[in-house]
């Protein structure tokens, strides 16, 4: 379903109309870091919860000196997404305590989210 940030709950076009979720801004954001602490051991994202319709923007730090993958419990270079330095990954969730991350000791993954 579109999302739109405005008052409006529908849109009419030539078509028909389509239905829209309206988003109002949460007025604080969430910002955090998930580093490796042990090379090959997955670290666990910090629990914070997301309103609905709200996405969390991941990016892996421009620091680190390898790729770094993120994904669900148990995620080895195998199983996750990987991310190379800089690159950034959208998610719909409701809590980030599902994401794991795992790479190399010292790399980190960095993410941002309305709260």
């Amino acid at each position: 379903m579109p999302v739109m940030t405005t008052d409006q709950q529908t849109l009419s076009v030539t078509q028909g109309t389509i239905p829209w979720v309206v988003i109002q801004n949460q007025g604080s954001l969430s910002y955090n870091v998930v580093t490796i602490a042990v090379t090959g051991v997955a670290v666990q994202f910090p629990a914070v919860a997301i309103p609905e319709g709200i996405t969390v923007f991941l990016r892996a730090n421009a620091n680190n000196k390898n790729e770094i993958v993120v994904g669900i419990f148990g995620v080895t270079a195998a199983t996750g997404h990987p991310l190379v330095p800089t690159e950034g990954l959208v998610l719909n969730l409701q809590n980030t305590n599902i994401l794991y991350a795992n790479g190399v000791a010292g790399d980190s993954v960095r993410f941002i989210v309305e709260v």
